[in-house]
């Protein structure tokens, strides 16, 4: 199963909350999760997939696309 989640940084308090208790369940199960987050100073990770998921996270930053 796959967890797709796009514009993390607008959660809301309630839905980042159950999502975060939900993939701290999940230790055995084979599941991904695929986030969204865009990265600038005043944006913060509400579900905090690095501390809710420690040594499971990857990261990758996807630069912006040239226009041709």
């Amino acid at each position: 199963m796959t967890i797709a989640i796009d514009d993390v940084q607008w959660a809301d308090a309630p839905s980042a909350h159950a999502l975060t208790f939900a993939l701290r369940r999940l230790e055995d199960e084979p599941v991904a999760v695929i986030a969204a987050l865009r990265a600038a100073p005043a944006l913060a990770d509400p579900i905090e997939l690095t501390s809710t998921l420690p040594g499971r996270v990857e990261r990758i930053a996807v630069e912006p696309l040239a226009p041709a």
